[in-house]
């Protein structure tokens, strides 16, 4: 979500307010990691969940809906 509204943001300030954004996010959560999900450096994503804070976690990109609906409306 935080992508699409800097992408937005963007939109409108070089002036184009006339395109239609489609986005699809989940408040229902993620589904969890398999083995071949991997950051840049090759770490696990199961481990980097595992090991991170959901609340304060850049891993995590955690939001609630209340959150999301705040910045958007």
């Amino acid at each position: 979500g935080g992508s699409v509204m800097i992408m937005a943001k963007t939109l409108l300030l070089f002036g184009k307010n006339n395109r239609k954004i489609f986005m699809f996010d989940t408040f229902e959560g993620m589904s969890n990691p398999e083995d071949v999900d991997k950051d840049i450096e090759n770490q696990e994503a199961k481990v980097l969940l595992e090991t991170s804070d959901k609340n304060s976690s850049f891993v995590w990109s955690y939001a609630t809906e209340n959150e999301v609906r705040k910045i958007y409306y």
